[in-house]
């Protein structure tokens, strides 16, 4: 499927028309990691901001020639706060929903988002095949040259490009720095105010032209590589 699709809109030579997008679940917690102690101690003790986080959910999008789309984040709550704003990345649209899980009004929202970013002419957007991700790929084609390949089920940890090599970097560089920000801000939680700038800072780290032409080299999606 994937091969007839570069064949029929002639996308062999053209890996910033190829895209994956995913989302992921950040917590607005700082999870410590392993501490150094003295030998034989029975409590040690870390610090952290809270024992549970509400989770913000972040949509990437990436080109197989190493461009990042702005990100697309989903927060939990009813009442949008511009101040939510604060720190992010340029670009980033930021939407509600009561769970702060992306359901399918808030994929329907990021296809506008990627449409209004996408470069012109005919694109292939890889995506699993969750069920908040079902769309009508008829209106996408005829309307916009987006054309959907959705993962076989259970096959995104060898086949999804963010996956095999942004997300956990991204998550590495994320807890690090809500590590930073509990430590200069004691007694305080990671809002999602705060989110923005400790959102930013990992998504610099992760966020490299090598991590995504690496994904896509290594998920055999550009260069073409079916085995």
């Amino acid at each position: 499927l994937y091969s007839s699709l570069l064949d029929e809109h002639n996308l062999w030579n053209k890996p910033n028309c190829i895209f994956n997008c995913d989302e992921t679940g950040l917590q607005l917690i700082y999870k410590p990691k392993k501490v150094i102690s003295q030998c034989g101690k029975r409590d040690v003790v870390s610090q952290t901001n809270c024992e549970k986080g509400e989770t913000v959910s972040t949509m990437a999008c990436i080109s197989a020639s190493g461009h990042y789309l702005p990100p697309f984040v989903v927060m939990k709550g009813q009442r949008y706060n511009e101040n939510f704003e604060i720190g992010m990345p340029p670009g980033t649209r930021i939407v509600l929903s009561d769970s702060g899980y992306f359901k399918w009004e808030q994929f329907s929202q990021f296809l506008d988002h990627f449409i209004a970013a996408k470069p012109s002419g005919p694109v292939v957007l890889i995506l699993d095949d969750h069920g908040s991700h079902c769309s009508d790929p008829p209106t996408l084609e005829k309307d916009n040259d987006v054309h959907l390949l959705c993962l076989p089920p259970h096959s995104t940890h060898k086949l999804q490009p963010l996956d095999v090599s942004f997300f956990a970097p991204l998550k590495v560089f994320y807890n690090d720095a809500c590590r930073v920000y509990v430590k200069a801000n004691p007694g305080r939680g990671i809002s999602k105010v705060a989110f923005g700038g400790i959102f930013a800072q990992a998504g610099n780290r992760a966020a490299t032209v090598g991590n995504a032409v690496a994904g896509s080299r290594g998920t055999g999606l550009f260069p073409f590589n079916p085995n």
